[in-house]
């Protein structure tokens, strides 16, 4: 998880040297870094990536970094503005120095972004979906981490055993607000539904809601659409094993609030859905990996 935050500070770090000598400190960063590869959930998150890094300067001038990496592979940095980034990151150079000056390096980039000293923009809708993952990665301090629960009810992790039950309360004021606006027709083409796929279901009396188990495997979703009713439950069970275990359940547009931490094997995640309406939901480690809920009457 961390590991995003790592790879930030990569470009704190190279903004930082680009700042201080442009022809030796750079060059020797630049010549180590291209040709790295970038490995665990950051490699799938930044898998093809264009990134701008805009730095202000205290002269007022503006400094571009230009990071291009393709098939998890660093192959270019510059100190160009790249013309078709995928993401933009912005920041300052009062920010980079006092953030390198930090005893906790890891810690002050949390800081910054919350207090908005670094920033960052996806470009295009597809973008915007597969970054949202970011802000949710700088939420969180550790793999383990566990908080207590609210009294909200609706939205846990839980874990599948008898024996003992865990909960974790979620933001729903994150960044991912900002696919509000996006016009869906931008988004990328996806699959034929894959509708005869299994989906477990809790047995309870007709008429009441009920709950829809979702497998999440190697592979994505377990069922592509679930047409479900209003006051029914989804939850979607990690069921990963070998490769990138973990799982996390990020919901877009008016279904924002379906919004998981990041959940590890054995565990699961469940929402109540309770207006009418279709929910596009993300695999937040698989980011390409997409599923509906239509919730009827």
């Amino acid at each position: 998880m961390m590991k995003c935050i790592l790879f930030i500070v990569l470009c704190i770090v190279l903004s930082t040297v680009a700042l201080a000598d442009f022809n030796t400190d750079f060059q020797d960063i630049k010549a180590n870094s291209e040709g790295q590869q970038l490995t665990g959930p950051v490699g799938t998150l930044f898998k093809n990536v264009n990134m701008n890094i805009y730095i202000e300067q205290t002269t007022g001038e503006e400094l571009v970094v230009g990071i291009v990496i393709e098939d998890k592979v660093i192959t270019s940095i510059n100190l160009e503005e790249l013309e078709n980034p995928s993401l933009n990151v912005y920041t300052t150079e009062s920010a980079i120095q006092e953030m390198s000056t930090s005893k906790d390096l890891l810690l002050a980039v949390k800081e910054a972004v919350a207090e908005e000293k670094i920033t960052y923009n996806a470009v295009g809708f597809f973008n915007k979906i597969k970054f949202a993952v970011l802000s949710l990665f700088l939420n969180f301090d550790g793999d383990n981490e566990v908080e207590e629960s609210n009294d909200d009810g609706n939205i846990f992790v839980q874990e599948t055993s008898d024996e003992n039950t865990i909960s974790s309360t979620v933001d729903a004021d994150d960044d991912i607000n900002e696919l509000e606006n996006v016009d869906e027709t931008e988004n990328e083409e996806i699959d034929e539904p894959n509708v005869d796929a299994d989906v477990e279901e809790e047995a309870v009396d007709e008429g009441l809601p009920k709950t829809h188990v979702i497998e999440m495997t190697g592979i994505g979703f377990g069922k592509d659409v679930l047409t479900i009713n209003v006051g029914d439950t989804v939850e979607w069970k990690n069921s990963r094993n070998g490769g990138y275990t973990n799982a996390m359940v990020i919901g877009t547009m008016w279904c924002r609030d379906v919004k998981s931490s990041i959940f590890e094997p054995g565990l699961s995640y469940q929402y109540t859905f309770t207006e009418t309406g279709t929910c596009t939901i993300v695999d937040g480690i698989f980011t390409t990996e997409t599923m509906k809920v239509v919730i009827e009457e």
